[in-house]
């Protein structure tokens, strides 16, 4: 009896070992195939057929399509977790290429990619055109035409403040003055700005009004200058939508001072318009539109200092006044 209950659990036992030596196996046997499969993508991945092996470069009328293309393969070197290559049509890195190229190659506003067939990527580009032309700041800035006159806005009538006006003479700031004969800049160092405001190109000295023009720093010096700013995003925009506000008046901004706080726009016949770097557009369109309304029939200015919200100061001849544009 003793030695039949023996023979039972030692054949139980052989069981039991049985199973997991089954179970060890089977688990082997899932790994080995899962590595298998993985081991065949990744090498399919590479198989030439499914690769890019050439890039074809359209769109581009000024950039070096060669570095372009040797940029784009660069980026394709290589595999992800050093198993699947970066070069197969369905796992290269089109999103990151496509955002980088514009950061690489200033010139360039937006890239589209994608797989034409027969291994090659096409790459088309899509180049920055010139808006505006950017020069480096001159040792000139906007002075304010009413000295020491913010404090007191706040409490002083617009008469009173026409009496200081009158009183007080303001000192003119320097403007860059342009060398050619045509009132355009001609200096050495500027760079072509797109309608963003992003500057992307060196530009050639002009013999006629093309372009406006601005002055001043960079937003960050510690980057190249193409593909840097000399404005934010939004004070660029607000000041495009100021400059087309006055071109809509039927006057013609031509250049541009940006200086720490403040935007001096010149016109056409000299006129000179100051506002602040963060104003609204739409308000200093309206006070400009309706201080200039203001003037005196056949009457002209020579200044128009908006920065004080609806106190405008303006210089006629040799008069300085300020008006309210408040309704």
């Amino acid at each position: 009896m003793h030695s039949r209950k023996k023979i039972i659990k030692n054949t139980r036992a052989e069981k039991r070992k049985e199973q997991k030596r089954t179970l060890v196996r089977r688990i082997v046997w899932v790994c080995v195939s899962i590595l298998c499969c993985i081991g065949g993508v990744a090498w399919a991945s590479g198989y030439q057929p499914f690769t890019v092996t050439s890039v074809q470069i359209e769109g581009a009328d000024l950039i070096d399509t060669d570095e372009v293309a040797t940029y784009v393969l660069s980026r394709m070197e290589g595999r992800y977790g050093y198993l699947f290559s970066k070069k197969n049509v369905l796992l290269y890195p089109r999103t990151a290429i496509a955002v980088e190229l514009p950061t690489v190659f200033p010139r360039i506003e937006y890239a589209e990619l994608h797989y034409h067939g027969d291994n090659v990527l096409v790459v088309t580009i899509h180049e920055r055109r010139p808006s505006f032309v950017w020069c480096p700041a001159r040792d000139v800035a906007p002075v304010p035409v009413v000295p020491d006159i913010q404090e007191e806005l706040e409490n002083e009538d617009a008469l009173a403040l026409e009496t200081k006006a009158k009183s007080e003479k303001g000192v003119e700031a320097e403007l860059p003055t342009p060398t050619s004969s045509s009132g355009v800049a001609t200096q050495q160092g500027c760079h072509f700005a797109d309608r963003d405001g992003m500057i992307y190109a060196s530009a050639p000295s002009f013999s006629g009004p093309v372009f406006f023009t601005w002055y001043g720093a960079l937003v960050d010096t510690t980057l190249p200058i193409d593909g840097n700013r000399f404005l934010s995003v939004e004070e660029f925009d607000r000041s495009v939508k100021i400059i087309e506000g006055i071109k809509r008046a039927h006057m013609k901004p031509r250049y541009g001072v940006v200086g720490t706080d403040t935007i001096e726009l010149t016109l056409a016949g000299g006129e000179r318009l100051m506002y602040a770097r963060d104003a609204e557009a739409e308000e200093t369109v309206a006070n400009f539109l309706a201080a200039k309304d203001a003037l005196p029939e056949d009457a002209s200015f020579e200044y128009m200092d908006m920065r004080f919200g609806t106190k405008v100061f303006y210089k006629e001849k040799e008069e300085d006044r300020v008006m309210s544009v408040s309704e």
